[in-house]
């Protein structure tokens, strides 16, 4: 919705509560992103990769966070959509980060759809 201190605040409880879940650290990465704190947000999304190494959704928001860093995003999209193949957003992903241009992954990433409601 948003709020981005309430939904920090939540997930920090729910790691608290439990830890080996990614959603936490999905929106603590998002947040972290939509901050500027873009090295703090990958971190958060790299741990969600490992909470769940075959959830999409993780893999996703990585080459989100990343793109929005000016990282390259597309190994993590590709591998989102290797995991998804027929969701939507990571076939949109990898044609939106299709480019070798920092600027561009920046800009595509903030006007990317997250994979969270």
């Amino acid at each position: 919705a948003g709020n981005c201190g309430q939904a920090s605040h939540e997930a920090l409880d729910a790691i608290h509560v439990l830890s080996v879940r990614p959603d936490p650290y999905q929106v603590l990465g998002f947040c972290d992103s939509r901050a500027g704190e873009h090295q703090l947000a990958i971190q958060m999304l790299e741990t969600a990769v490992d909470r769940d190494p075959g959830e999409w959704e993780s893999y996703y928001g990585l080459a989100l966070v990343k793109g929005a860093a000016g990282e390259d995003p597309r190994p993590d999209a590709r591998k989102a959509h290797e995991l998804a193949p027929h969701v939507a957003l990571t076939e949109e992903a990898v044609e939106l980060f299709n480019t070798n241009d920092p600027q561009k992954w920046r800009k595509r990433a903030l006007q990317a759809r997250l994979p969270i409601l």
